[in-house]
């Protein structure tokens, strides 16, 4: 008799824990994170001064996405320009994103609206169209169906 209660209370327990895992790996899938990052660079190049100058650009995006959030970081580094690093906050529908992009330039707090397509292993930045300030963003002012995307930064592994 107590082999038999034994063997039930082992039967019901596994029942839970796999229930429970089986929950927590359902909602675990909703959050994920995806990384981009994409390196440019040109053969030296003799300057009017005779000095040798290396083009580099350098683009890294980290994204975390919790159901429909969107959460991440934005660092790019032109060459012979100012580097731009900061965070996005936004939403995501049907592999779009829209957010925005908070950064520092000249000391200045800046906010502009981004729109990020995900396609094929690549994230593709919204490029053109008119801004406008609105309650200290900037957001475009034409109309969202008439995007253009720029080149592709291809997915990465993400660094921890």
């Amino acid at each position: 008799m107590n082999s038999r209660r034994i063997f039930y209370f082992l039967l019901t327990m596994s029942a839970v824990l796999v229930f429970n895992s089986c929950g927590r790996r359902a909602s675990s899938m909703n959050k994920h994170s995806l990384c981009f990052e994409k390196v440019i660079s040109g053969k030296p190049v003799k300057g009017t001064n005779g000095q040798l100058i290396n083009f580099f650009d350098q683009m890294i995006l980290h994204l975390e996405i919790k159901g429909t959030a969107v959460t991440g970081t934005f660092d790019w580094s032109p060459s012979e320009q100012d580097h731009f690093a900061g965070t996005l906050e936004g939403t995501i529908k049907n592999d779009l994103i829209k957010a925005v992009y908070t950064y520092v330039i000249d000391g200045v707090d800046v906010k502009e609206e981004r729109f990020i397509k995900l396609d094929n292993g690549s994230a593709y930045f919204r490029v053109g169209g008119k801004m406008r300030l609105k309650d200290g963003v900037y957001i475009y002012t034409n109309e969202e169906n008439r995007m253009q995307f720029g080149t592709g930064i291809p997915k990465s592994y993400c660094k921890s």
